[in-house]
């Protein structure tokens, strides 16, 4: 669901401009991560640092796989920011476990793990990552402004490997305005081609909408920008439940 902010003119105008031209000029070229490597440290190139990581059998060969986010250990600042807050690039990998010892990278993603530096008055989006036992990733993201919008949002992503590559399979949303209590709820099975949405407005009054959508197919995570993520925008270019801006 789209999360359009309500700032004050003069804030969305210079915050939002700056955050892209610094995205454009203080970019440097990511590192392009080794194929192979005997543990996970191998991983991590000169001038980053793991953020985190977990494991797991991810690709269902009874071998244990990683998942894991490295950051730059140089930071950058979004020109004119009057938070002036630090932010650090973001690698996603995912590394198989080789049955004679090892690991080989799956995937390398730059864009997936944000940093918030869209809007210096957004918390860390990004809140946890989990691989169930099914194998399938999960990857959390959170969305709270300290100014600028009254809105606050949870985001699920669940990828799946299947057919030599990552594909989301299923996502959740929740969100909730702060001053009027209303609530908006997605879920979305990409597998099943369901699509339910709820929306509750500031009288309590319930909306429920369930459709299945013939056109929708599992995304890639190339495809996917958490920032502004709507489900359906793949299948109708734009959500036929949709009701609010946000």
């Amino acid at each position: 669901m789209r999360k359009k902010l309500l700032l004050p003119l003069i804030l969305f105008v210079s915050g939002l401009l700056s955050a892209q031209d610094c995205f454009e000029d203080c970019l440097e070229d990511y590192p392009k991560l080794k194929k192979e490597a005997a543990n996970l440290d191998q991983f991590i190139p000169k001038g980053w640092e793991l953020m985190g990581s977990v494991n797991g059998d991810i690709n269902k060969d009874g071998i244990t796989d990683y998942v894991f986010i490295l950051e730059s250990k140089e930071k950058y600042k979004i020109p004119d920011d009057f938070m002036n807050k630090e932010f650090a690039h973001r690698i996603l990998g995912i590394a198989f476990g080789k049955k004679g010892g090892g690991y080989h990278l799956a995937l390398q993603n730059n864009k997936f793990i944000i940093n918030g530096d869209q809007n210096s008055s957004l918390d860390e989006p990004f809140q946890d990552m989990e691989i169930k036992k099914n194998g399938t990733i999960w990857f959390k993201f959170y969305f709270f402004y300290s100014a600028g919008s009254w809105w606050v949002s949870n985001d699920t992503y669940v990828f799946r490997y299947q057919n030599n590559r990552f594909e989301l399979i299923g996502h959740e949303s929740s969100s909730l305005h702060r001053a009027t209590h209303e609530e908006s709820t997605t879920s979305t099975n990409f597998s099943t081609k369901m699509y339910h949405f709820t929306y509750t407005d500031e009288n309590g009054k319930k909306e429920t909408s369930k459709k299945k959508v013939k056109a929708m197919k599992p995304l890639l995570m190339e495809e996917i920008d958490p920032y502004d993520f709507n489900p359906l925008a793949h299948s109708y270019g734009e959500s036929p439940f949709e009701k609010k801006e946000y």
